[in-house]
C-alpha cells in the first residue's frame, strides 16, 4: 500500500518580527490575495490559514478578498487553523489570558464563517507548558500541529498529548512549517526518513513562511513532478482537517500511538529574559485588564447596567502575546509600537474600572464623622475593593489630602491621621512616605498602612480625617513588624539584615533557615532568542562576571505595622536600589526593585540558594524542576531546599529562572541587540542599540510555600483604593458579589449574558475538588477533576 504524503499549504505570517504591524498585517491582505489566485488556477489545490487577526484584517481593507475566502471556505479548500487571535507564546501569557487567546479567535471564526478550528497549529512558539492540552481542549479542539521544540526527544514525531487534567489531543510535530523554494530536494529527503517507518500518512509543511508569502506557484508545479517522478507514493495536497482524517482512521485501523504527559519544553530559552521592560508591562497590563473585566461584570450585574466594553482591550492585549512580541525577538521600531499599544489597553482597562467604581461608589451610602470643629475640614470616603474571588487580610496603603490648604500648624512628624471603619472604629494606622516630595516643611497628605480584611469580589468603606490635636496612633493587637537594628528589620517570621560592603542581603527565617540574597552578572554572549542551534552555554549561562556589592542601607519604616530596609547593591557600571519589607503578622517578604543595568552582553540574576527541587506555576498546569538551565514560569514558585524546607516565590513581570552550581536564580536584566541571533554580536557592534533602562519589578518571598498561589494573586491584582465624596446611597458600607471556594480553584473567564452568568473554572490541584460560588445571591456547587477546565452557568 502506498505511502500518502500529505502537503499542508500555508503560509506563516509573523505580523510584528523584523518589521512593524503595518507591514506585517498588510502582507496578510497581500499573501491571501496570492493563495485565492493559486487555488482558482489549480483545481486540486488547498490552504490552510489561522490567526483570526489577519482574517479580521482583510475583512475591514479589503472586503471582496474576504467574501471569497468566505466561498473557499464553505467548499472546503480553505481551512481555518489555530483558533486564535494570533499565534501566541505558550510559555508567559497567564492561564486566564491563554484560554482568551483561543476562546476569542473561536469566537470569531464561527461568527464570521459559522465554524470553529479543530486543529490547533502553533508552528512557530517557542515550546508549549504542560497546561496546553486543557487550555486547548476546553476551547473544542481535537488536533495540535506544531515544529517547535525541534530537538527535544519524543518517543514519535506523533504522539496523544495527555494534559494533567485527562484532556488529550492527536499532536503531530512537522519538521518545517515552510518548505523552500526547491521543493523536490526536500521531498527526496522526507522520503529518504520515512522508509522503514510503519505510518502511512505523513505530513509536511508546504509554503514559505515569515513574512507571508504562502504556497508558491513554483513550489506546486515542483510538488506535481515530483509525485510524477516517484509513483511509489501518493502526494495529496491536504488541509489540516483532511490529514488528521486520515490519521484518525489509520489508529482506527491499528496503529497504536505513544503518549506524552508533561511539557513540549524547551527551546530558544533566550526569550524567557529578552527585553525585561517590555515583559514587565506586558504583565502588568494584563493583571489591569483582568481586574477591569472582573470588577466590571460583577459592578455591572449588582447595579443592573451594562459592563464596559473592553473587545478592543482584549484584542490588543492577545496580539502583544504573539511570539515574537512578548519573547522579546523583534526590532526596537516594532516593540516601541507595541509598548504604546500595550499603554493603550492598560489606560483603557483603569478607566473602564474606575468608572464601575465610581458607579457603584454612587450608590453606597457615604456618610462621614461630622467635623471636630467650626471650620476644620470634612473627612474623606475611602471606598477600597478587592477584586479577588476570596477574602483579602493585609496591609494596603491610604493616601489623601487632609485639607484644601496645607495644615501649616502641625509638623511633619505629627499623629494627625484619623482613618476609621464605618462602623467608626478607629483603626490603626502607620505613617509611611508621601508618593511626592514635595513641600516637606507642611502637612498636607498623608499615606498611611493600614490593616483591613476585604470580602470576596467586594467593598469596604473607610473615612479618613485629620485631628485637631496630634494624638499616638492606636497600637495593633498581636505581634508587630519593627527595626530591630541599624541595619535590621524583623517580624515573627523573619529577620532581614543588609549591612553595607557585604554581597548579599541576609533572609533568616524564623525556623532557622538562612537565605542569602544577593545580585551578579553573568555572561551572555548570545542574541535575543539564546542560543539559535541550542548550544548548551546558551541556555546555562554559568560564566560568572561580578558579584555586585551591598553598597547601601537604610532603614525606611520601622513598624509597628510594617518594617522596611532599602538597599543599593552596586556593579562596576550598573547599580539596583531594592527595598524588602515585613508586615506584622505575614510571613511575606515583599520587594520592590529597580535595576539600571548599563552593560553588554550580560545577564543579571537575583539569586537565592539553590534548591532540590522546584514547583513552577506554568500556563493551565504546574511542573516540577530540577537542575535543567533556564527554564520559564509565569508567576510562582514553590523552591524545597535540600534538608526539606519550602519556600515561595512570586514575581510580577520576570519569567527567566534556572537552578543550579548552588543557586537558584531569576533573570532581571538582559543586555543584547533587538532581533540578534549571532553570537557575540552585543559586543562586535557596540554601535547598535541593546534593550535598557529601568527594569521595575515587585518580588515576594514567602516561609508558607503552601499559600504561594494566593499570595502571588494579591501581588498581581491587589485591592484598588479610590478616594469618593460623602453622600447618601441604598447599598451598605461593606458588601461582596463573588466568592469561589476552595482557594484550588480560580476563575479564566466571567461573563453575563440577559439573565445567566457563564464562569469558566479550573481546579488547580491534584486532588477533586467540589467548588463552590456564590454571585450576587446565586449559589451553585460543582464537582471538578484535577486541573479541568469547565463552565458554569449561574
Amino acid at each position: 500500500m502506498k505511502k500518502i504524503i500529505h502537503l499542508l499549504p500555508n503560509a506563516h505570517i509573523d505580523p510584528v518580527w523584523l518589521w512593524d504591524r503595518s507591514e506585517g498585517l498588510n502582507e496578510g491582505i497581500r499573501t491571501c490575495r496570492a493563495m485565492v489566485k493559486l487555488l482558482e488556477e489549480f483545481p486540486g489545490m488547498v490552504f490552510n490559514r489561522g490567526e483570526a487577526a489577519i482574517y479580521a484584517h482583510v475583512k475591514k481593507f479589503d472586503p471582496e478578498l474576504f467574501a471569497r475566502i468566505r466561498e473557499l471556505i464553505e467548499q472546503e479548500r480553505w481551512e481555518i487553523v489555530g483558533g486564535n487571535w494570533v499565534q501566541t507564546d505558550h510559555n508567559m501569557p497567564v492561564t486566564e489570558v491563554l484560554f482568551r487567546q483561543y476562546r476569542e479567535g473561536q469566537r470569531y471564526f464561527r461568527e464570521q464563517f459559522g465554524r470553529m478550528a479543530v486543529t490547533a497549529w502553533a508552528p512557530d512558539s517557542f515550546g508549549h507548558a504542560a497546561g496546553i492540552p486543557e487550555i486547548l481542549a476546553a476551547n473544542g479542539f481535537r488536533h495540535f500541529s506544531f515544529m517547535r521544540p525541534q530537538r527535544l526527544e519524543l518517543p514519535d514525531d506523533l504522539f496523544r498529548w495527555i494534559g494533567d487534567g485527562g484532556s488529550g489531543l492527536l499532536c503531530c510535530r512537522l519538521l518545517s512549517y515552510t518548505a523552500e523554494r526547491e521543493i523536490a530536494a526536500g521531498l527526496d529527503r522526507l522520503a529518504a526518513r520515512e522508509e522503514g517507518r510503519s505510518r502511512r500518512n505523513i505530513g509536511v509543511g508546504f509554503g514559505l513562511g515569515d513574512h507571508g508569502g504562502g504556497t508558491s506557484r513554483g513550489q506546486i508545479e515542483g510538488a506535481l513532478a515530483w509525485a510524477s517522478a516517484h509513483p511509489e507514493f501518493e502526494v495529496r495536497f491536504s488541509t489540516f482537517r483532511q490529514f488528521f482524517a486520515a490519521l484518525e482512521a489509520e489508529i482506527a485501523a491499528g496503529l497504536e500511538l505513544p503518549e506524552v504527559r508533561g511539557e513540549l519544553n524547551c527551546c530558544l530559552r533566550g526569550c524567557y529574559a529578552s527585553l525585561p521592560r517590555f515583559k514587565a508591562h506586558y504583565r502588568r497590563t494584563e493583571a489591569a485588564l483582568l481586574r477591569a473585566e472582573r470588577i466590571g461584570e460583577t459592578v455591572a450585574a449588582l447595579l443592573d447596567c451594562p459592563p464596559p466594553e473592553l473587545g478592543r482591550e482584549w484584542r490588543m492585549l492577545l496580539f502583544n502575546t504573539f511570539h515574537d512580541i512578548l519573547p522579546g525577538t523583534s526590532i526596537e521600531r516594532a516593540v516601541e509600537q507595541q509598548h504604546d499599544q500595550l499603554g493603550a489597553v492598560a489606560d483603557g482597562a483603569l478607566e473602564a474600572e474606575t468608572a464601575m467604581l465610581n458607579r457603584l461608589a454612587a450608590r453606597i451610602d457615604m456618610p462621614v464623622p461630622a467635623s471636630s470643629a467650626k471650620h476644620w475640614p470634612e473627612a474623606t470616603p475611602m471606598l477600597v475593593f478587592n477584586p479577588l474571588p476570596r477574602p483579602f487580610r493585609g496591609v494596603i496603603e491610604v493616601e489623601a489630602c487632609l485639607d484644601y490648604r496645607p495644615l501649616y500648624r502641625f509638623s511633619r512628624e505629627d499623629p494627625i491621621v484619623e482613618l476609621r471603619d464605618a462602623d467608626g472604629s478607629e483603626l490603626p494606622v502607620q505613617e509611611i512616605k508621601e508618593e511626592h516630595n514635595a513641600m516637606k516643611h507642611c502637612v498636607w497628605r498623608k499615606r498611611v498602612a493600614v490593616p483591613v480584611e476585604l470580602p470576596p469580589t467586594g467593598w469596604k468603606l473607610l473615612t479618613v480625617a485629620a485631628r485637631q490635636e496630634p494624638k499616638p496612633y492606636p497600637l495593633p493587637p498581636g505581634p508587630r513588624a519593627e527595626c530591630s537594628g541599624e541595619y535590621e528589620i524583623r517580624n515573627r517570621f523573619w529577620r532581614i539584615s543588609g549591612r553595607p560592603g557585604e554581597r548579599c542581603a541576609v533572609l533568616t527565617a524564623a525556623e532557622g533557615s538562612v537565605l542569602p540574597l544577593s545580585f551578579a552578572l553573568y555572561r551572555d554572549r548570545f542574541g535575543s532568542w539564546g542560543g539559535m542551534s541550542e548550544e548548551p552555554e546558551s541556555f546555562h549561562l554559568q560564566e560568572l562576571l561580578e558579584e555586585w556589592e551591598l553598597r547601601e542601607s537604610r532603614i525606611v519604616e520601622t513598624g509597628p505595622l510594617r518594617a522596611g530596609i532599602w538597599l543599593r547593591f552596586d556593579g562596576a557600571a550598573s547599580h539596583l536600589e531594592l527595598t524588602l519589607r515585613l508586615e506584622a503578622d505575614s510571613p511575606v517578604i515583599r520587594a520592590e526593585l529597580r535595576a539600571f543595568c548599563r552593560d553588554r552582553a550580560c545577564r543579571l540574576k537575583l539569586r537565592l540558594p539553590m534548591a532540590g527541587r522546584i514547583i513552577c506555576d506554568v500556563p493551565g498546569a504546574e511542573v516540577e524542576r530540577g537542575i535543567e538551565g533556564q527554564f520559564p514560569a509565569v508567576g510562582w514558585l514553590k523552591l524545597f531546599l535540600p534538608g526539606g524546607t519550602a519556600f515561595g516565590f512570586a514575581v510580577d513581570g520576570a519569567f527567566s529562572y534556572d537552578n543550579e552550581n548552588g543557586f537558584f536564580t531569576c533573570g532581571i536584566a538582559k543586555r543584547t541587540l533587538y532581533a540578534g541571533d549571532e553570537i557575540g554580536g552585543t559586543l562586535r557592534y557596540p554601535e547598535l542599540p541593546v534593550a535598557g533602562g529601568e527594569v521595575k519589578l515587585r518580588f515576594l518571598l514567602s516561609s508558607d510555600a503552601g499559600t504561594i498561589r494566593q499570595r502571588a494573586e494579591e501581588l498581581r491584582m491587589p485591592p484598588r483604593v479610590l478616594c469618593c465624596w460623602p453622600h447618601k446611597g441604598t447599598l451598605p458600607a461593606e458588601g461582596t458579589l463573588l466568592a469561589v471556594e476552595p482557594d484550588a480553584v480560580r476563575i479564566l473567564a466571567l461573563s453575563r449574558e440577559k439573565e445567566a452568568f457563564h464562569i469558566t473554572l479550573q481546579n488547580c490541584s491534584g486532588q477533586p475538588v467540589e467548588a463552590r460560588l456564590s454571585l450576587l445571591g446565586r449559589t451553585g456547587n460543582i464537582a471538578l477533576a484535577p486541573w479541568k477546565i469547565v463552565q458554569v452557568r449561574l
